[in-house]
């Protein structure tokens, strides 16, 4: 089966009813079988774009056909629209066409209903294109009175008028007229007449949006929120690792700092206590005497103004110069301690190198002024 073929069906007796429809092909073959069952022949795809006509049955929509009053097939077509909803009770959508004959058929139904009904189709994932009367399918002629019976809707055809088939009706619009029944034969041709010349068309006129499908399904709104959260675990749990792999370097300088210290002052037991002994030992044995510290410090200072930079080794010598080597991933970091060491007033010498690792490392040599 192709997307060439067209579907002709009725609406469901009842709510939980599984009407059949005909599926028309290209060369009008028709085929049989429940509506429910089409996914099992058609992909979604192809259902959603395959026309499809639904056959409004005479309990809800009314149906005529009438000679036309003389004017332009437009203007004739739209008088019998104005005149059937003028004349109609509520809110109608109306409807009309001439027929091959030249006849002018009219119906009218219920507004909010066919909206309902449209939308039942697309919510279902068909395309209804054309909703027509029940009793365009037969045209009788003279005074001949035809019963159709599609999909368990029965209904009574005459030339002019369609009707529900129920006694008080019958004899109402055709007294004791005899009623023949039409075959299946013949209601299969009437069904691919009718699929090639949906007329009259509830929906021409008819304005109505079609719904969206969601954007997100319920299952995929949920993976998105579990996505989202493992993001920001993800984020929270990283932050961690960074603050506390900050701490432990901070940690460390402290350690080699103190380490240093205690080569001076060996009663120190924490940098606030060296920095503490520094001082101490600057007042008690004088500038002179306490310069060696005081180029240690310096150093050390200029360090822990950047997270990038390392004091990896420093020696004070007796002839007052402090040899001391700096690491850093970059030569930025390593330049700015460097120009702060000198605009401090120390003279400096730097020479720069890689160890194996291709980390930076800078050797120095500082004399106090």
């Amino acid at each position: 089966m192709t997307s060439a073929s067209t579907l002709v069906t009725t609406l469901p007796l009842v709510d939980d009813d599984d009407p059949f429809c005909w599926i028309i092909g290209a060369d009008d073959a028709v085929q049989q079988r429940p509506l429910s069952t089409l996914s099992d022949v058609f992909e979604p795809s192809e259902l959603e774009a395959m026309p499809m006509v639904v056959l409004m049955p005479a309990d809800r929509a009314t149906y005529c056909r009438a000679e036309p009053r003389g004017l332009e097939p437009q203007q004739e077509i739209a008088v019998a629209r104005i005149d059937a909803q003028e004349k109609a009770i509520g809110a109608v959508q109306a409807a009309a066409s001439l027929d091959a004959d030249g006849r002018l058929m009219t119906a009218t139904v219920d507004s909010a209903y066919l909206i309902n009904l449209v939308q039942r189709f697309w919510d279902v994932g068909l395309n209804p294109v054309a909703i027509v009367p029940i009793g365009a399918a037969l045209k009788p002629v003279g005074a001949e009175v035809v019963r159709s019976s599609i999909n368990g809707h029965t209904t009574l055809h005459a030339a002019d008028i369609c009707c529900a088939d129920e006694p008080g009706l019958a004899a109402a619009f055709f007294g004791d007229a005899d009623i023949r029944t039409a075959e299946e034969p013949e209601i299969a041709a009437a069904l691919v007449a009718i699929a090639m010349a949906p007329v009259p068309n509830f929906l021409d006129g008819l304005s109505i949006r079609k719904k969206q499908p969601p954007i997100l399904t319920e299952l995929q709104k949920l993976w998105a929120k579990r996505l989202l959260l493992l993001a920001v675990a993800l984020f929270l749990t990283g932050s961690v690792v960074y603050y506390a792999r900050l701490h432990w370097a901070i940690y460390s300088e402290d350690q080699a700092a103190l380490a240093l210290a205690q080569s001076v002052a060996p009663t120190v037991t924490d940098v606030m206590q060296a920095e503490a002994a520094v001082n101490a030992a600057i007042a008690r044995k004088g500038i002179e005497r306490a310069k060696p510290v005081m180029l240690l410090a310096i150093v050390w200072q200029s360090v822990r103004t950047s997270d990038n930079l390392a004091l990896t080794d420093a020696t004070l010598g007796d002839d007052g110069l402090l040899k001391a080597t700096l690491s850093a991933p970059d030569t930025e970091s390593i330049n700015a301690a460097l120009l702060s060491i000198e605009r401090a007033g120390y003279q400096i010498t730097a020479t720069p190198r890689r160890d194996q690792s291709g980390t930076i490392l800078a050797d120095l040599t500082l004399r106090a002024p």
